[in-house]
């Protein structure tokens, strides 16, 4: 997918890929930015046996701006890739990314993201992160953050990274509370994808995010 926003242009972008079981997934979404174009994207993943997802953000345009959002949720023995690159070429450009994912089973995920400041580009604002939870001792993730700063004036440019089981201290709290474990578990998930949820934009997108994500959740409190 090759994205071309005009001056002053307005996108929102969503790719969601839910494919069976065997299936290879490969996408590549790159995005070129003019003056004051905003892009809002969405990746989703939820299906495949293998997939590996490449996005793209060239803000080329002064103050050009990007959200990149992403949702992954693993099961059995699915393996993410997920590769990001944030690139500033023009002056007062913003690019914020925030991908979170859920792994369960045997599942694993990769995060490799990139923010470029480039010679010449002028009070930008660049951050990237990437949060996982583990739901089981055998799910694995690696989370990858860079930063090329090649301009000595960035207003903002870092990056967070984590990776965790769910807390034992907050499922020990709310069964004080009288929440039963599971019931406890499945909010402390749901609340750690409601970051991304909120700052997504369509209404029908969100609906069907929480959906599945709700799905996923009761799958993996299956015997």
């Amino acid at each position: 997918m090759e994205i071309h926003a005009g001056p002053g242009s307005h996108l929102r972008y969503v790719g969601l890929q839910d494919w069976g079981h065997g299936v290879t997934h490969l996408s590549v979404q790159r995005a070129h930015l003019e003056r004051d174009a905003d892009l809002r994207s969405l990746a989703v993943a939820f299906g495949a046996s293998l997939s590996r997802m490449e996005a793209e953000s060239i803000l080329e345009g002064d103050g050009a701006s990007s959200e990149m959002l992403g949702v992954y949720f693993g099961h059995a023995s699915q393996h993410f890739d997920f590769r990001s690159i944030q690139d500033h070429g023009g002056s007062r450009t913003a690019s914020d990314l925030l991908y979170k994912g859920a792994l369960r089973d045997r599942s694993r995920s990769i995060y490799s993201g990139t923010v470029i400041i480039r010679p010449g580009a002028h009070q930008c604002d660049a951050y990237q992160t990437n949060r996982n939870i583990l739901l089981s001792e055998k799910a694995k993730a690696d989370s990858i953050p860079n930063l090329e700063i090649l301009s000595n004036d960035p207003v903002r440019c870092g990056h967070a990274a984590s990776v965790g089981p769910v807390e034992d201290e907050a499922l020990f709290y709310m069964q004080t509370r009288g929440i039963p474990y599971e019931e406890a578990k499945r909010l402390i998930v749901f609340g750690f994808f409601q970051e991304v949820l909120d700052r997504v934009t369509l209404p029908e997108v969100k609906a069907g995010l929480e959906g599945a994500i709700a799905a996923e959740i009761e799958d993996s409190r299956a015997p």
